[in-house]
């Protein structure tokens, strides 16, 4: 989280959510916007991949905005990838 990172056109993100309780979302923000929404289905903890083969800019930036059943939140920090 908070990383500097440079690859290709072709970008691959691991995304590890641990809830408290159960996970109702995760919503993958790219470039200040709603990349991709991920259903929690229920469960406490949530793993997921996913691959961005369009870069917006020369450095684009995504973070995580989790959402819990209960209505707890939280965000994590955003990560920047330049090509």
């Amino acid at each position: 989280m908070g990383s500097e990172l440079a690859c290709s056109d072709s970008r691959q993100l691991r995304i590890g959510v641990y809830g408290t309780v159960s996970i109702e979302r995760v919503d993958v923000i790219k470039n200040n916007r709603v990349w991709q929404s991920i259903p929690g289905n229920g469960a406490l903890d949530l793993e997921h991949e996913l691959a961005d083969d369009q870069p917006e800019r020369d450095t684009d930036y995504y973070y995580v905005h989790v959402i819990q059943a209960d209505g707890e939140q939280a965000w994590s920090s955003p990560v920047w990838v330049s090509r």
